[in-house]
């Protein structure tokens, strides 16, 4: 069960950093004189929309690769994602002691 979580966390951690790249880039885009960050990586200021637009086309591809390796676990190592997600959701509907009042 720790290896289940272990993907299932690591792959909801690249999920999110792959949302938040394009706000970080526009940010790194708008105060790239002020940061310097294209400059201490050799990055020239007019290949910056170009990293801005990849960063946008990457996210549906990557969450359709994503869905196809969860799916590999699952089929590999018998993990049960979907059957584990539905049994905890139950289990926190039913709990006999709620977080908050």
């Amino acid at each position: 069960m720790e290896a289940l979580l272990g993907s299932v966390s690591t792959y909801s951690n690249n999920t999110q950093s792959m949302l938040l790249v394009p706000f970080i880039l526009v940010y790194i885009i708008l105060f790239a004189k002020e940061t310097k960050i294209p400059q201490g990586y050799a990055i020239a200021q007019r290949e910056l929309p170009y990293y801005l637009a990849f960063s946008f086309i990457i996210i549906f591809p990557q969450m359709i690769i994503d869905v196809f390796l969860l799916h590999l676990l699952e089929c590999i190592w018998g993990y049960k994602i979907y059957d584990y997600f539905t049994y905890s959701e139950y289990k926190f509907k039913v709990r006999s002691k709620k977080w908050i009042n």
